[in-house]
């Protein structure tokens, strides 16, 4: 026996191999390799050494370490799979051997491969030492027994010495004390906002336990109160973006998405690292953070080898001149994605599409509209210039703000009108400044628009309103450009979630507003209800919500609740007509809207007219009455019929006497003396009209302005004419077929006159005919219609069409038009009468009807019985006509007569050049 032991012993110490150095030397080869990754705590992934320098290197490779059993890991619930729990001290010798290898160079033998797994059973050495012995001497592992695949060897018989050890200091998995606490807990489900606002200023520590791609692993975050615990969760560098390979077997990768890939695993893989959270995706709820190994940043050696890009939205602050910086100096070496660029161009423009519109740029200047979705209309310059303001509309990146409804009838988003008036009561008038982050290019339905980052002062909008649960963040995309700020905007947005602000409330809770539309369709009777409310006490404060003219805005009144449209009382602004232009007109029109518009304004309310419409005055801050204002600056003229029913009247004509005075605007081409002239030809001129009176029988009554009369000294020719007619008239005849413009002989009231073709019936069994020496129109069937002698159309019409000057009646479609015509009638319908011409207008001739001398004028007549209204033009031919017709309608107006019941009507109907 003694001789037996004697031999075993010297077996054991000439095969006894427990370094590398004495495994080379007794002729074993070893193989060297790279540890990628740790699996557990008897488990690697391994890289071979590269046997062709400058080869690319050879797959991932799985050994185990033979004669030793790590507790195995349990499988987290993921994808659907099968979750066990981890053996008890799993996580620690899986911890155990990932410090001890990570990236370490190994060099290993195979003992014996698996034939059912086809997995190497491997004697592994680090630096040196043997690994499996290693793991013994820490109690982190059991060694297996003898037979089957694990055949007794020299360094076995080792490590059961050391394993018998390790359980009789009670170390390692033999530790029973911390038993309770060998098995981890792994959240994968958990509130990743809570987490993150828990967390966001402190500095974690994960553990890498699989790269996604180039710049987005996943990793478990540890608990430094309890080791046990931990979150498995993902993060994305913030700061940089890698191309990210396909999830798509049938797909290619993008360029150099495996091999930014690869460089990461290299780095990163299974490393400890620390964890600064930046923001979450508000897509996914994914972490965007920066990482740091060893107090460096893999973000930096992405973007310095070319194979990721710089995101300044999502940056640490702290980093983005150093990335910036970084990535240049790539972009200048063409390093991979940047090889890819064709030229300087697309280089530059990496990072989003440019403008077409050349609108890539910055935008400063004063707040002039707040637009429904969160759209500011920015005016360069300063609003008291009256010359054209550029302007340009901002849309504020990555943001979607509620938006009010198009139409009354619609439904406004939830909190609309408190995102709109918070903008409107914040911005409206102040100077912002806007930087552009992005361009959306045009699409066949949307065009081409730039999106910005607002600025007032210091304080940015976007998170102005994301703060108080007003607008809500865009769901970019990963490859889509976004606010430069979003990391922050993400931050503030789920802090509102989190508080249930605004829009991420409940949408009943929202607050409802009920306003009356009073400045559509609205009628004077609805208007009139409101009126004792608006004039109680002495100002009412608005908001002015649109400009339609100098001297017409729509108003909204926060304490009646209504939409009004409001006019200014005494005044008239030029306007341009359609289809024409009138620089002063639009300067006047351009300087009232940067000047009030979504303005706080407050208004003294004397009356409504006939449309609904307010009148009164309106007063802005540092202005005071803005009516008088623009008179001042040569922007209105006064309206001396609703002027004099003012208070305070004689400050408006003083000031458009100063306005005249110094030839400003409306008066740029004012003259007093051809005025005054005017006026004296005016005076001379009624003396010559006296000898100008026409006698007149009216023929026909076309509306209440608007008549067809015979002049009385040519009656005698026109029965002459009617008599030859009569005797050249033909018989009839069937076959006669007259065309539209054809001059006919057609029977009225049993004589037959001349008439002319207006239209045909489809059936040609009705013709519509204009007496041309009568002026009236009727419908008559082809027996009432004969040819005409061609000797009898040479002769012109007996009757000419007249209107009455200085007056405008409501069209016969209106309310009082058919009493106005009716009334036109009685006054004068074949009756003789004497005219005056006063004016053509547009190829019209103006005539006043009736007899001055008597005192007697038709136009004043209508005007008195509030059937018409007085028509102002820029100069008056006859100032004693017009003076009785004012007296009328100021008659009429007072009496609240026929148009005046409902009372004053709005200025700005008269606002007719001559």
């Amino acid at each position: 026996m003694a001789e037996k032991k004697g031999s075993d012993a010297e077996v054991a110490v000439t095969e006894l191999r427990f370094t590398a150095q004495e495994r080379m030397e007794s002729g074993d080869k070893l193989i060297p390799a790279t540890v990628k990754n740790v699996l557990s705590g008897d488990t690697l992934a391994i890289v071979r050494a590269p046997t062709v320098k400058g080869a690319p290197p050879p797959a991932d490779e799985i050994i185990r370490i033979a004669a030793v059993r790590a507790p195995q890991l349990g499988r987290i619930d993921y994808k659907e799979r099968i979750a066990h729990a981890d053996e008890p001290y799993a996580w620690t010798s899986r911890e155990y051997l990932r410090n001890l290898l990570i990236g370490q160079r190994i060099y290993f033998a195979v003992e014996f491969t698996d034939q059912k797994s086809s997995r190497n059973y491997c004697t592994v050495y680090h630096n040196n030492q043997h690994v499996g012995i290693m793991l013994a001497r820490g109690g982190m592992v059991k060694v297996l027994g003898r037979g089957g695949k694990h055949e007794p060897r020299p360094d076995k018989a080792e490590m059961q010495r050391l394993e018998d050890d390790a359980q009789a200091r009670e170390i390692g998995i033999y530790n029973p004390k911390d038993r309770a606490m060998a098995t981890r807990e792994v959240k994968l489900s958990f509130d990743s906002l809570q987490f993150f606002n828990e967390n966001k200023n402190v500095e974690l520590t994960a553990v890498v336990d699989q790269v996604r791609n180039g710049t987005t692993v996943r990793a478990f975050i540890l608990d430094p109160k309890h080791p046990n615990k931990m979150n498995l969760m993902t993060i994305r560098f913030a700061g940089v973006q890698a191309p990210v390979p396909s999830y798509n077997a049938k797909e290619e990768d993008p360029p150099f998405a495996k091999e930014a890939k690869q460089l990461l695993e290299q780095v990163l893989l299974s490393r400890t690292v620390k964890v600064h959270l930046e923001c979450l995706d508000k897509q996914d709820g994914v972490a965007f953070a920066r990482v740091l190994f060893q107090n460096k940043d893999p973000a930096e050696l992405m973007l310095q080898v070319g194979l990721a890009r710089f995101v300044q939205w999502n940056c640490p602050r702290n980093c983005v001149a150093s990335y910036t910086k970084i990535e240049g100096n790539a972009q200048r070496a063409r390093l991979r994605l940047w090889s890819l660029a064709k030229n300087q161009a697309e280089l530059k423009n990496a990072k989003g599409a440019p403008s077409s519109s050349g609108s890539n740029g910055d935008v400063s200047g004063v707040v002039g509209e707040i637009l429904n979705g969160g759209g500011i209309v920015i005016f360069e310059g300063s609003a008291d210039n009256l010359g054209p303001v550029k302007q340009h509309v901002v849309y504020m990146a990555s943001l979607s703000v509620p938006r009010l409804a198009p139409h009354p009838e619609g439904t406004d988003d939830p909190f609309a009108w408190e995102a709109k008036e918070l903008l409107r009561s914040r911005l409206i008038g102040k100077s912002i400044r806007a930087t552009l982050d992005y361009v959306r290019p045009a699409t066949d339905s949307l065009p081409e628009r730039p999106f910005y980052s607002v600025f007032l002062g210091k304080m940015n909008v976007s998170v102005y309103l994301l703060e108080r649960g007003l607008a809500k963040l865009v769901r970019h995309r990963d490859s889509d450009p976004r606010s430069a700020s979003y990391g922050q905007l993400l931050n503030v947005e789920h802090t509102a979630q989190k508080k249930s602000k605004g829009v991420h409330g409940p949408a009943d809770k929202a607050p409802q507003h009920h306003v009356t539309e009073l400045s559509r369709g609205a009628s004077f009777k609805k208007s009139n209800q409101f009126l004792p409310y608006l004039k109680k006490g002495d100002r009412v404060a608005a908001v002015v919500e649109y400009v339609f003219g100098g001297d017409k805005v729509k108003l909204y009144c926060p304490k009646a609740t209504c939409m009004i449209n409001f006019s200014l009382a005494g005044v008239r602004c030029p306007r341009t007509r359609k289809g024409e232009s009138d620089p002063v007109a639009e300067a006047v029109l351009g300087y009232v809207r940067r000047t009030i518009l979504q303005r706080d304004v407050n208004v003294e309310v004397e009356n409504v007219d006939k449309g609904g419409s307010f009148l009164g005055k309106l007063f802005v801050k540092e202005l005071g009455d803005f009516g008088l204002h623009l008179v001042a600056q040569g922007m209105a003229q006064v309206h001396e019929g609703s002027a004099r029913r003012m208070a305070r009247a004689q400050d408006y004509f003083t000031a458009e006497k100063d306005a005249q005075a110094k030839r400003l605007l409306v008066w740029k081409n004012y003259d007093p003396e051809a005025k005054k002239k005017a006026e004296d030809e005016g005076s001379s001129g009624q003396e010559k009209q006296k000898a100008e009176l026409l006698r007149l029988t009216v023929s026909e009554i076309v509306n209440g302005g608007t008549i067809f009369a015979q002049r009385t000294d040519a009656l005698p020719r026109l029965e002459k004419l009617e008599a030859e007619l009569a005797e050249t008239l033909e018989k009839p005849d069937r076959t006669f077929q007259p065309e539209v413009g054809d001059v006919v002989a057609a029977s009225f009231d049993t004589q037959w006159c001349r008439g002319k073709i207006l239209s045909v019936a489809p059936n040609k069994k009705e013709f519509e005919v204009l007496f041309l020496d009568y002026g009236s129109v009727d419908f008559l069937p082809p027996v009432a219609l004969r040819r005409l002698d061609p000797r009898m159309t040479s002769a012109d019409p007996f009757a000419k069409e007249y209107h009455l000057a200085y007056i405008r009646p409501p069209a016969l479609s209106e309310e009082f038009g058919r009493d106005a015509a009716l009334y036109l009638r009685d006054l004068a319908y074949d009756k003789v009468l004497l005219a005056s011409k006063e004016y053509e207008e547009d190829g019209l001739t103006y005539i006043n009807i009736g007899n001055p001398e008597e005192s007697f004028l038709v136009n004043a007549s209508l005007v008195q019985a509030g059937l018409a209204r007085m028509r102002v033009l820029r100069q008056h031919r006859n100032r004693g006509v017009v003076e009785k017709i004012r007296v009328a309608e100021e008659y009429a107006r007072k009496q609240r007569t026929n148009m005046w019941q409902y009372g004053d009507l709005p200025d700005d109907e008269l606002d007719e050049p001559m």
